[in-house]
Formats: structure tokens, C-alpha cells, sequence
């Protein structure tokens, strides 16, 4: 956030464990990122092949998840 032309950070969002991410980009005011998982059964070893998007905004200086879709519509 560009606060009287000082840049800080903002509380983080965890998207997952060993993620491959694959994108990120601010849409309609918002923030998307995107990325591989896997399924809840699938090992921690496998390689993530689930494509999962995760919807965020910035509320009170806050990163806060709107949507998440894809993974979690799996689980």
C-alpha cells in the first residue's frame, strides 16, 4: 500500500502447503491468484495439477478472501 508515498505490506493470506503458483493480477479493484494444488487425498509428494484461483481484497488495510475456486470445490 502506498501510504503518503511510503510503501508497506499488508496482512498476509495463506493460499496453501507446497503450491505451484501461477499467477497474480488485480481485477475489478480485486486482487487473483492463481495456482496448482491438489486434491485433499492426493500426498504432499504429487505434483499439484489442480488449477485453483483464490479472490481477494483489501478491507482496513487487510488482505481478506472474497472466493475461492477451483481446489476447494474438489475437497
Amino acid at each position: 500500500m502506498n501510504l503518503d508515498g511510503r510503501y508497506r505490506g499488508t496482512s498476509e493470506v495463506l493460499l496453501g502447503d507446497r503450491i505451484a503458483p501461477q499467477d497474480l493480477a488485480i481485477e475489478n479493484r480485486g486482487i487473483v491468484a492463481a495456482y496448482k494444488d491438489r486434491h485433499p487425498e492426493e500426498p504432499m509428494v504429487a505434483e499439484p495439477l489442480v488449477d485453483t484461483r483464490v479472490y481477494l481484497t483489501l478491507e482496513n488495510g487487510g488482505l481478506t478472501t472474497l472466493k475461492s475456486v477451483g481446489s476447494s470445490e474438489h475437497r
